[in-house]
């Protein structure tokens, strides 16, 4: 359930722009900011609603974007990937741990599984009017 949590965040982010060649001092999240967040997944492991109700934003993004280095555009997007930083890794620790339980072909046929679902969810969408990532 925790992996379900994580791809529906990595769905949900997909559709957040990339980010520009701003130069900046990144902040990296926090440990407690971290644990917070798969704490929060676990609880919810069983209600994936739930858990992306209470866990996607509500421990770095939102909290981040409402102090003063949060509120403008680019801190606002920096609180943003902060938190996709920590969802990004615990949705790579899961991969590695669902492979570990894998046979060689059944692993092969995950790996291929993911490559064509992150070659979808990369690509540019033209849709009327806008261009946007699905």
């Amino acid at each position: 359930m925790l992996l379900r949590i994580a791809l529906g965040l990595a769905m949900a982010l997909s559709v957040l722009p990339l980010r520009s060649g701003y130069a900046q001092d990144e902040r990296k999240p926090t440990a407690q900011e971290v644990a917070a967040i798969r704490s929060c997944a676990a609880k919810y492991q069983d209600d994936v609603e739930e858990g992306e109700r209470n866990c996607l934003f509500n421990f770095v993004a939102t909290p981040c974007t409402k102090t003063p280095e949060g509120s403008s555009n680019l801190g606002t997007a920096d609180c943003y990937r902060v938190q996709e930083v920590i969802w990004d890794g615990l949705l790579n620790e899961n991969f590695k741990n669902l492979l570990d339980t894998l046979d060689d072909q059944q692993a092969t046929k995950f790996r291929a599984t993911q490559r064509a679902w992150i070659a979808t969810a990369t690509r540019p969408v033209i849709s009327i009017g806008t261009r946007s990532r699905v």
